[in-house]
């Protein structure tokens, strides 16, 4: 879509069995960007409105989610799907194909050597996307994020459990995941610790049994039983982990070759298809733009940390909720540390009057920041603070920097607005102090008397 010649070489014949069915209405927009997300909303993929918990508490509930709907795909179809739109954007598949030699070349180039079903193929090519999950062909460094846990996973056929919701349970020491698929198969999941796995497994006489026992324990899941077993349950390992060296100026790794996330989270899909949006963006722009290489790297690496860091903060606030009814070693490893304490905020702070003094933060800077804008790495200016994860270029699409350049000494609230609304609404302007408080970009020095 970029104007490249891509060649996507991919190792096995599809429609293929993968895990990850459940996808929240956060990949809407990217599928939008791509130009298939009408396709996917056509598949007839169930898209539940919300999911049954047995979590923080010890009953059943529902938790409707906000906003649209996502989706409860069949991998098979919706990979298809996707496979189907890179062939119609032009990329040359190369399928069921294997690599045999990989080779960098002095001049920069990649050298690869594949089998096909019609022989042996050499591709040349200037920049490699490894896409190739946990696999991760071009090999790296993994630095691990999590706790050691493994899946297993099995689908069910005439499973009596009327609805569409996911269903999510935290149990003593693992929890379970479920989710009902269009066309009448149900996949159960339960996540343990590894080490639990062979003593089980011995003691249980099989994998299957293991699995069956497990789901047994289950308030959620056990309805499974009821039905058939479709498959054999598979183990993979749910570790997650993050590569230490994701972009160089001829390879990029994206998906779950550049990191994982946990599962809990229902996003490994749309976090895959985020790094692979980015990932495309900065090879076209070291393609094109030789000399914004650099920046290019600099914007890629810090989307895979600020990703990685984002998503196990929310996890593990998640998993907190169940250590505090369910104190198990399990439980307490994968728990949010505590945070240190912090000052008592004092009413009003937030929103202060027009009157109250204003000052910027020290610790504050304004400094270029990487950022995609038209299909191409650039730099814009942007606000660097300890409060924010990562530095702030744009509040709703609103130009940070420039607000906060002119901010120096103290000033009534009423002159910083005044000032912003020569260029903002005076709504935006709102919004803005509010964040900046918030973030501690800005602070008040003292309250109306």
């Amino acid at each position: 879509m970029l104007g490249h010649s891509v060649i996507l070489i991919e190792k096995t014949s599809f429609p293929r069995h993968h895990i990850g069915e459940s996808i929240t209405a956060a990949v809407l927009p990217l599928l939008e960007i791509l130009g298939v997300r009408d396709r996917i909303e056509n598949a007839g993929f169930l898209r539940p409105r919300g999911a049954l918990l047995c979590w923080a508490a010890p009953d059943v509930y529902y938790r409707e989610a906000p906003g649209e709907a996502g989706f409860q795909v069949e991998r098979p179809l919706f990979d298809s799907l996707l496979l189907a739109a890179a062939r119609s954007a032009g990329v040359v598949v190369l399928q069921p194909a294997r690599i045999l030699a990989l080779e960098h070349a002095k001049a920069g180039a990649w050298r690869i050597r594949v089998r096909t079903v019609h022989g042996l193929v050499l591709v040349r090519s200037r920049a490699l996307a490894d896409t190739s999950g946990r696999r991760c062909v071009t090999g790296g460094r993994k630095q691990i994020d999590s706790p050691a846990t493994l899946a297993i996973s099995g689908y069910w056929r005439n499973v009596p459990a009327p609805g569409e919701e996911t269903r999510i349970e935290a149990g003593p020491d693992e929890w379970y995941w479920g989710a009902p698929l269009a066309r009448g198969e149900f996949n159960a999941t339960v996540f343990i610790d590894p080490s639990r796995y062979r003593p089980g497994v011995l003691k249980a006489g099989s994998p299957e049994r293991f699995y069956v026992e497990l789901l047994g324990r289950s308030r959620l899941l056990r309805t499974c039983l009821a039905g058939q077993l479709a498959r054999q349950p598979l183990a993979h390992d749910a570790t997650c982990y993050s590569d230490c060296n994701t972009v160089t100026a001829q390879r990029i790794r994206a998906g779950e070759a550049a990191f994982t996330i946990d599962p809990l989270s229902s996003q490994g899909v749309t976090a895959a298809i985020g790094s692979a949006l980015h990932g495309a963006t900065v090879l076209h722009t070291i393609l094109e733009r030789p000399s914004d290489t650099a920046i290019a790297i600099g914007f890629y690496r810090n989307r895979m940390r600020v990703s990685v860091t984002l998503h196990s903060r929310a996890a593990r606030q998640f998993y907190s909720d169940a250590a505090e009814r369910l104190p198990s070693p399990f439980w307490l490893a994968r728990k949010q540390p505590r945070d240190p304490p912090r000052e008592v905020e004092i009413a009003g702070m937030s929103h202060p009057e027009n009157d109250a003094l204003v000052s910027l933060s020290k610790e504050v800077r304004i400094a270029p920041v990487p950022i995609s804008i038209d299909d191409f790495i650039t730099t814009s200016p942007g606000v660097f603070a300890p409060g924010l994860d990562s530095p702030a270029v744009f509040l709703n699409r609103i130009p940070l920097a420039p607000l906060f350049a002119n901010v120096v000494g103290p000033e009534p609230v009423s002159d910083l607005l005044e000032r912003w609304e020569k260029s903002i609404s005076a709504g935006d302007a709102r919004k803005v102090l509010q964040w900046a408080l918030a973030g501690k970009i800005l602070f008040v020095l003292r309250k109306p008397a």
